[in-house]
């Protein structure tokens, strides 16, 4: 979690800061040294109870933008599972997790979407009738900042795709197709560009939008559809061919990230002898051996000496990391 928030600037819990204090602490302190490309950068992160501030070689960081073009993560939680068969929003964070590592102008679009959409739904949930001068505003800005998400979505999935499907024929080699959609959470009318198609929905929505009291169109509704052989995963995958389509995407996402910056990223992988059978086990070092990462790993058993010749094992004990020996 040290090392997520160090790249992240936030928790992949989407922990409140207090959050990530020892219980009766009101302050913590994070600093992780990092070198890339020959070159040693320090990242501090200094928390409170209600705020966080980071620094990068000794300057505080504005914008989390900065940070993320400094440390690239890939992570696999046993959560992750679901980005297949559970709801929407752990595709769209999946997706978003992503391209967060490679275009980073994509978060300050995303803050700032979420600001105003926020807005919006509280200006829907007061008593007040004149709300349509306010409402324009926000339905503007929706509208901008809406359309660089859904941008940066397409792009993220198109280039994704071309490593998905060559990880998807060695792991799963039975002559199977595999395609990803996105579904922009927006009505579209043929020849709609999605800019004019989300401006209309957000009119034409409103009153529904007035009776539940929030937004129900946009890229925050958007969803992601993974077909195998032209049908939905979800509904019709195997549930091992459900978790062989996440190791594959995590495989795409770390090779991805290595070749477009020349610079393999870290991968954060927690207690997944849990969620994986041994063969996908193999198959997830073999891979990884071979992209060079530097591996962070949580687990409850020894399967991996065999897998990681280079291989460092620490044991928690009383809330302390001891070398194994001990």
């Amino acid at each position: 979690e040290a090392v997520y928030l160090s790249s992240m600037g936030k928790s992949f819990r989407n922990a409140k800061p207090r959050e990530l204090l020892r219980f009766g602490a009101t302050r913590g302190y994070v600093k992780i040294l990092l070198k890339k490309q020959n070159v040693t950068h320090t990242v501090t992160i200094d928390i409170r109870s209600n705020t966080r501030k980071i620094q990068v070689d000794g300057c505080y960081v504005k914008r989390i933008s900065s940070l993320l073009r400094l440390i690239s993560v890939v992570s696999f939680f046993p959560d992750d599972l679901y980005i297949i068969k559970g709801s929407p929003e752990y595709r769209r964070k999946f997706l978003d997790r992503f391209i967060t590592n490679f275009q980073p102008e994509f978060v300050e679009a995303f803050i700032a979407y979420r600001r105003i959409l926020n807005s919006r739904n509280r200006l829907l949930r007061s008593a007040s009738r004149n709300i349509s001068d306010l409402l324009s505003v926000y339905n503007e800005q929706l509208v901008k900042y809406g359309t660089v998400i859904h941008r940066y979505r397409l792009s993220g999935v198109k280039a994704l795709l071309p490593y998905v499907s060559t990880f998807f024929c060695d792991v799963i080699p039975d002559g199977e197709e595999i395609d990803i959609k996105v579904n922009s959470g927006v009505p579209k009318n043929n020849g709609e560009n999605f800019e004019d198609s989300f401006r209309r929905a957000l009119v034409e929505m409103y009153p529904k939008d007035r009776l539940y009291k929030v937004t129900t169109v946009g890229p925050h509704r958007a969803d992601l559809t993974f077909l195998l052989n032209g049908k939905d995963m979800r509904l019709f995958a195997s549930q091992g061919q459900q978790r062989a389509m996440v190791l594959i995407l995590k495989l795409a996402e770390a090779l991805f990230l290595a070749k477009r910056s020349g610079c393999s990223p870290i991968l954060l992988l927690d207690d997944i002898s849990s969620e994986l059978d041994v063969k996908h086990n193999r198959i997830l070092f073999s891979y990884l051996t071979e992209i060079g990462s530097q591996l962070w790993i949580t687990t409850t058993e020894k399967i991996f000496e065999k897998e990681l010749k280079e291989l460092e094992v620490l044991k928690v004990v009383s809330g302390c990391l001891v070398p194994n020996n001990c």
